[in-house]
């Protein structure tokens, strides 16, 4: 995976297909995929040319509870996310099926967000299927999420395809 953070960035890193922007000044990971070929200024965090993941998949991972949960345990509180700081998550291989079904769920949150709309049910989704490549004991989720809606019987019956 290539990044880049602060600094003198080529014209190529923007005129990609396809790139993640992070919020560099923010106090968890908020991350959303580029298709435009935005051009951006040293408060954003670039991911781009993802070799093993797919952008949405990534973009999925950055944005869930549990990585931004991990991500305060494992680096200093503070307002900026740091491009080598998101290098060290784990990123767990999802199957062809799970990827599929993040990818879906991503597009449909960024057509939605772009009218407006809500996504908070889609983004739990998303956050479901997380935890359970995490492979997150209802127990864990608990912890992670102290408001999670689902009750243990629910959680055990999502099933990663």
């Amino acid at each position: 995976m290539e990044k880049t953070g602060a600094g003198p960035r080529k014209k190529e890193i923007f005129t990609t297909t396809e790139k993640i922007l992070i919020k560099d000044i923010a106090i968890e990971i908020q991350a959303t995929i580029d298709r435009d070929q935005y051009f951006t200024n040293d408060t954003v965090n670039l991911i781009y040319s993802l070799k093993k993941y797919s952008t949405e998949y990534v973009t999925a991972i950055l944005n869930s509870k549990l990585i931004n949960k991990w991500f305060k345990n494992n680096f200093e509180a503070g307002l900026h996310i740091k491009i080598n700081q998101l290098s060290h998550i784990p990123l767990v291989q999802p199957n062809k099926a799970t990827n599929k079904i993040i990818k879906v769920l991503v597009n449909n949150i960024l057509k939605l967000k772009s009218h407006d709309k809500d996504t908070k049910a889609l983004e739990q989704e998303i956050d479901n299927l997380v935890y359970k490549l995490y492979e997150l004991t209802y127990d864990e989720v608990k912890v992670i999420d102290p408001a999670f809606g689902l009750n243990e019987a629910e959680y055990e019956a999502i099933k990663l395809e």
